[in-house]
Order: C-alpha cells, then structure tokens, then sequence
C-alpha cells in the first residue's frame, strides 16, 4: 500500500509540475525557421509573419509516378465470362442480378519522428516517434494539432489524395494542446520530419525546423476610465 501511495504521489506530482509550468497568461506561436520537402514531394515556401505570429506559404507538387495506384483508366469491351458461375447456379438465368465489387486502398499513415535540439538549433537528439494511422478521416479532424495546417491546403487535402499540384495559404499549426502536453518546449529548437506512407510505399516526407515563442497577452481594461 505504501508503494502504491508513492507512485500515485510522483504521478501526481510530475502532472502538477508540467501543468503548473503552462502560463495561461501568455500566448505560444511557432518561430518556423525552414519548411521543406523531401524526396518525391517538390516545392518552395517562404516564411512570413503577422504581428506575432508566423505562416508559410508557398506551392508543392506530388509527381503523379509518386501515387500509388493510376488514377484514370478507359475500358474498352468490357465483359465478363459466365460459363462457370452458370454451371455453379443453373437458374442464374431466371433472375437480374445487382453485383457490388468494392475497392479498397492501401491504409494511408504517418510517420513523425521528433529531435530535439539546443537553443541555437545545432546540436539535436531524438526525443519521440509518433506512428499515426487511419490519416483519410483524422484530415478533416477540427482542433487538432495539425488541423490549421491542412485547412491552408488549395485544393483540399482529402482522400483520395490524387491531386498533383497544391498551394499552401498561412499555414501554421495549433501547439497550446503542446504546451500543456509538454511545457519545456519553449527551451529547445525542433526538428520534425513527417514521413507518408501508403501500404508500403512512402510517398515523401514534410520537415519543419521550428521554435516556440511566447508572449504575454495585452489584457482589456475591465473599466473606462
């Protein structure tokens, strides 16, 4: 029992001391220090900042070789042989028939691997791996993570995801759900490279070089004076 109060007594106190370092007074913003695209995946971004805050823009491509199924097909005398399913069924011929075939794609996920580095981004060592599946409904999530990140995405990135060519408008991401998670962030420089997979086949990868930044909020007097 004794034990049991002690390790219940360091949860609670590591809880505490991590939601205790989060300061509701300040507002958390990404510093990106550079955004690119590797291997496949090509495009140029630029950097650019609103008041306190950062966003990137820019375009990216994703070579149509890079899919993994084709996309388009023409059929041309299309038929099917019947001989043996009516030797299976011979009163196939006494009715219509309505036959579904459903096709399935290979699962879509995501591979993020996370360093973490000093405060002046040099000397870096791995911190975590995130391994995230089922990514086709998790896209159109709200209040995720990633969530403003691919609202900024012209056209749409939804499944099925067969579109060459996309355009990033003040994309950024929402990192208070971080902080609570993790509240030393603001002291590290950030490596995360988030590699894309369908079935076996890896796409390309996203890696952001990144900071956090806080500042205090400038309060609304209660009162005209």
């Amino acid at each position: 029992m004794a034990a049991l109060k002690l390790i219940f007594i360091l949860i609670v106190g590591d809880f505490v001391k991590h939601v205790m370092l989060y300061n509701p007074m300040l507002t958390y913003t990404i510093r990106f220090k550079k955004v690119s695209m590797h291997p496949n995946i090509l495009g140029n971004f630029t950097i650019q900042q609103y008041r306190e805050s950062q966003f990137v823009n820019g375009n990216f491509t994703i070579p149509p070789s890079s899919f993994p199924d084709k996309i388009h097909y023409h059929i041309t005398n299309g038929t099917f042989e019947i001989g043996i399913a009516t030797l299976l069924y011979p009163q196939a011929t006494d009715y219509q028939w309505r036959v579904t075939q459903k096709f399935y794609a290979d699962e879509k996920y995501v591979i993020v691997v996370i360093y973490r580095c000093d405060s002046e981004g040099i000397n870096c060592e791995y911190f975590q791996t995130w391994t995230i599946t089922d990514i086709c409904p998790k896209l159109k999530d709200k209040n995720q993570i990633w969530s403003r990140w691919y609202s900024s995405y012209n056209p749409p990135m939804v499944c099925p995801i067969d579109k060459v060519n996309y355009r990033v408008v003040n994309g950024t991401f929402d990192i208070d759900q971080l902080i609570l998670w993790y509240s030393d962030m603001t002291n590290y420089q950030w490596k995360v490279t988030q590699k894309n997979y369908a079935g076996n086949i890896y796409i390309g990868s996203y890696v952001f070089q990144i900071s956090i930044f806080s500042y205090r909020k400038k309060l609304k007097p209660l009162l005209k004076l």
